[in-house]
């Protein structure tokens, strides 16, 4: 009878996990009214603030899911494949997939990369910089293999500069006219 079914999320003071992250949170999802038995895989949706991550100098690329198969006392947390499905102006947006329900811990890493490296973070194109990942350009469509998503060549060679493409197109279309002009009064004399 699912009318009796129930589920709550509480913060949790569980022991925190032990990495070099950074713990955001820690909370525990209950059920009631269904045997544990009976989950087989469930997808946790959670969000990190954007300012928190900022002010404590983590990476939104490297966020992951804890969940904890021990007890209070002697947890065992185990890492659950997460990933970042979007972003607004206050938090990025993560799911994970877990083979049920326990205590959970969002842990935030920090940022390693090399100056020069790229890479797509949502609908950011970001690049490397003294060991910083700076937004260079927001894809409407999001991004893959470092460019934007639906773009055609032409657009992302000329980017913003379609103001010297137009120039150059009538330089040559009077060079071309000239040229005609010029052939046209070598043929009449």
């Amino acid at each position: 009878d699912s009318s009796n079914t129930s589920v709550s999320v509480s913060q949790s003071e569980s022991t925190e996990v032990t990495t070099s992250a950074e713990t955001y949170q820690t909370f525990e999802i209950q059920l009631g009214g269904i045997d544990e038995i009976n989950i087989i895989n469930v997808s946790i949706a959670f969000k990190v603030n954007k300012t928190w991550i900022g002010s404590n100098n983590r990476d939104p690329a490297n966020v992951t899911l804890y969940r904890n198969t021990g007890t209070d006392t002697a947890p065992i947390w185990n890492a659950l494949l997460t990933d970042l499905i979007s972003q607004d102006s206050e938090s990025y947006y993560y799911t994970a997939i877990s083979p049920g329900f326990s205590t959970f811990s969002i842990v935030v890493g920090t940022s390693s990369c090399n100056s020069g490296e790229f890479r797509c973070l949502v609908n950011d194109l970001q690049q490397c910089s003294n060991q910083t990942w700076t937004t260079t350009k927001t894809c409407q469509n999001g991004c893959s293999e470092n460019k934007c998503v639906g773009e055609s060549i032409i657009s992302t060679l000329l980017g913003s500069s379609i103001y010297y493409f137009v120039i150059a197109f009538v330089v040559i279309l009077i060079a071309v006219v000239f040229m005609i002009l010029r052939h046209a009064k070598k043929v009449s004399k």
